[in-house]
């Protein structure tokens, strides 16, 4: 069916809509629906919508949706969403949302977003989001979230996040937190933050803080902070702080503090201190100050 104006196409098989204005095609099998103006797609089995303008598509099977404009994409199964403009994917299977400007991506299963400007990515399963700007990522599963700008990273599962500005990860599994700005990892299990400038690690489980600048690092179970700069490390278990600047070290456990600069090291428990080459030991509550 090729159409100029207003065009309503229902069929059960293969169908093809081309049409400028106004166009919804309704269809159970095969369906291509090309457009300029404004556009609908309903169908259930293998659709493929190109629009410009406002299109939506709501799909049972594999879709494709390419827009530039304002586009919405609801599928149960694969699809892929490309789109210049604002556009909203929520979708149960594999999808993936390619975007400039605006894009929210809801999924249940394995999915992929990648955009640039403001994206929020809610999902459970895997999930994998690379933006430029402002990013949200909500994941319950194993993701993956790589931004250059501001960045909010919930998880809960297996997560690696790579950041260049203000990042905030919150996990209850794996993490790892790479950043060059601002950056807090809040995390229940094992995690490591790699940071050059502000970083905070409150972690419960093994924890490795690897930062230049100010870092504080509280943990409960073992912890490992090396730093360049101004470090404190709050820790009940194992805990080694390797530093140069100033430097605290509380712990209650087992704790090891090398340091070039100023420490203060208070433990309940085993501690080595190594100041400028000297290592002092006790099995007291003990608080040398240089």
């Amino acid at each position: 069916m090729t159409n100029v104006g207003t065009s309503i196409l229902t069929n059960v098989g293969t169908s093809i809509l081309t049409n400028v204005g106004t166009s919804i095609l309704a269809n159970v099998g095969t369906s291509t629906l090309t457009n300029v103006g404004t556009s609908t797609l309903t169908n259930v089995g293998t659709n493929t919508l190109t629009n410009v303008g406002t299109s939506t598509l709501t799909n049972v099977g594999t879709s494709t949706l390419a827009n530039v404009g304002t586009s919405f994409l609801t599928n149960v199964g694969t699809s892929i969403l490309t789109n210049v403009g604002t556009s909203i994917l929520t979708n149960v299977d594999t999808s993936i949302l390619t975007n400039v400007g605006t894009s929210i991506l809801t999924n249940v299963g394995n999915n992929i977003l990648t955009n640039v400007g403001t994206s929020t990515l809610t999902n459970v399963g895997s999930s994998t989001l690379a933006n430029v700007g402002t990013s949200t990522l909500t994941n319950v599963g194993t993701s993956i979230l790589t931004n250059v700008g501001t960045s909010i990273f919930t998880n809960v599962g297996t997560s690696a996040l790579t950041n260049v500005g203000t990042c905030i990860l919150t996990n209850v599994g794996t993490s790892i937190l790479t950043n060059v700005g601002i950056s807090i990892l809040t995390n229940v299990g094992t995690s490591m933050l790699t940071n050059v400038g502000t970083s905070i690690l409150t972690n419960v489980g093994t924890s490795t803080l690897t930062n230049v600048g100010t870092s504080t690092l509280t943990n409960v179970g073992t912890s490992t902070l090396t730093n360049v700069g101004n470090s404190i490390l709050t820790n009940v278990g194992i805990s080694n702080l390797t530093n140069v600047g100033t430097s605290i070290l509380t712990n209650v456990g087992t704790s090891t503090l090398t340091n070039v600069g100023t420490s203060t090291l208070t433990n309940v428990g085993t501690s080595t201190f190594t100041f400028l080459g000297t290592t002092y030991m006790s099995h007291r509550h003990w608080r040398p100050q240089y």
